[in-house]
């Protein structure tokens, strides 16, 4: 199966709790991290992108509000995205008042190829809600029901804080992305054309926040697997849309005429999931249910 990695926002990044005393503010190191792929789907209502890397990994990537041409990129586009994260943490006086702040920045592309620099700064007030010294790690809780668990990697942090201290954590993310090579032209109406058989292998029956693959097999007029044919998985039911993912959500076919994709569903019921090739579809019902349940319903 195909790995799949979230890149999270700034808030999601590393935060590690090395410092030698909390009465000054820690300056944690630059985290660099750089991804470079094809762009394999867009989610432009939530705009997401996701990456597929040369080892066939999938990168999703959230890319910010203030990035310009997002609507100019394409599936198919070679992509690089880099990613420098910087943290500090500060232990909070007594009474200070907590901070919630974000500050944003961005500077788009230069030439006829989108990219750009988004930048973000988030200031926010955490609390300390709990101390495990036997896996050392510490809890932090935060606005809006952030929470937050660590590995602590100098054990003296612990003899200088106590659970309900409250510190200041400040993300500084910029986010480079640069479109290396743009898309190739469309296929040409008669690879679609080639597709005459779609069948889908889906289970009919799930579990809630349980995720499995479902498969599109593609094949010709002569039962030969058709390569290099899209394929686009969909639900139609409205409550659906917004409590199931598929990852990718357009997948090619690959040599033996198969097109993989990983389904997430967030909630309990009955949906119909529709695949959708050269013209041809094909449409299963699963019944989705909670952990340990046996009926289904919402």
């Amino acid at each position: 199966m195909k790995r799949v990695i979230m890149m999270l926002s700034a808030s999601g990044f590393v935060l590690a709790l090395a410092m030698a005393s909390w009465a000054q503010v820690k300056v944690l190191p630059t985290r660099t991290v750089t991804i470079a792929g094809t762009v394999e789907t867009i989610d432009h209502a939530k705009r997401v992108v996701t990456i597929r890397t040369p080892t066939d990994t999938f990168v999703t990537v959230d890319v910010p509000e203030v990035a310009k041409r997002f609507d100019e990129l394409k599936v198919g586009d070679k992509v690089k995205a880099t990613y420098n994260n910087n943290v500090t943490v500060r232990l909070k006086p007594p009474g200070e008042p907590a901070v919630d702040t974000t500050k944003v920045a961005t500077t788009g592309g230069e030439g006829e190829r989108p990219g750009g620099m988004a930048s973000m700064e988030r200031t926010m007030t955490a609390t300390i809600a709990a101390i495990d010294k036997t896996t050392s790690s510490i809890t932090f809780v935060g606005p809006n029901e952030w929470k937050y668990s660590r590995h602590v990697v100098d054990p003296k942090v612990f003899d200088q804080v106590k659970v309900g201290d409250r510190v200041d954590i400040t993300w500084l993310t910029d986010v480079t992305v640069a479109v290396l090579s743009e898309a190739p032209s469309a296929a040409p109406p008669a690879m679609a054309a080639g597709v005459s058989h779609l069948v889908l292998e889906a289970p009919t029956n799930g579990t809630q926040n349980k995720e499995f693959v479902i498969v599109a097999e593609v094949r010709d007029s002569a039962g030969q697997p058709v390569n290099g044919v899209p394929v686009e998985f969909s639900v139609e039911e409205p409550d659906w849309q917004k409590n199931i993912s598929f990852t990718p959500q357009r997948s090619m076919t690959e040599t033996n005429g198969e097109a993989h994709t990983l389904v997430l569903p967030n909630m309990t019921g009955i949906v119909h999931i529709t695949a959708r090739a050269g013209g041809q579809a094909m449409t299963a019902r699963i019944t989705f249910s909670g952990a340990g349940s046996t009926g289904a319903g919402r």
